[in-house]
């Protein structure tokens, strides 16, 4: 029988602090939903995300952050804000950072 562990890499005295997040306030808790998901999507494409599709040749593409937001049924409007409106904040916020692409011109 196979086991996953998660385990964390944060320091001990962020992870002693009680209050990260407010578990009273649903809006505050599915934000912090939406900034994780969005957060480990990228993490797990090693660090980088495409905003549109980008097709190297016709059997491969890179995964795109809007597939993955057309898989969640959020690629639009997310139950808090439209989705866009979600990830300009998340960017003010240094979340996650948009770089526009000097070959092909895509954020």
């Amino acid at each position: 029988m196979k086991s996953w562990v998660l385990m964390t890499t944060l320091p001990a005295e962020i992870r002693a602090l009680a209050d990260l997040l407010d578990g009273a306030d649903e809006r505050d808790a599915m934000y912090q939903g939406f900034v994780t998901t969005i957060v480990s999507l990228i993490y797990l494409n090693s660090g980088v995300l495409q905003e549109g599709s980008l097709t190297l040749n016709s059997q491969l593409s890179l995964e795109s952050l809007s597939r993955y937001l057309r898989y969640l049924s959020i690629e639009e409007v997310t139950p808090l804000m439209p989705t866009e409106q979600l990830l300009t904040r998340m960017a003010k916020q240094g979340y996650i950072e948009k770089v526009r692409e000097l070959v092909t011109g895509e954020p």
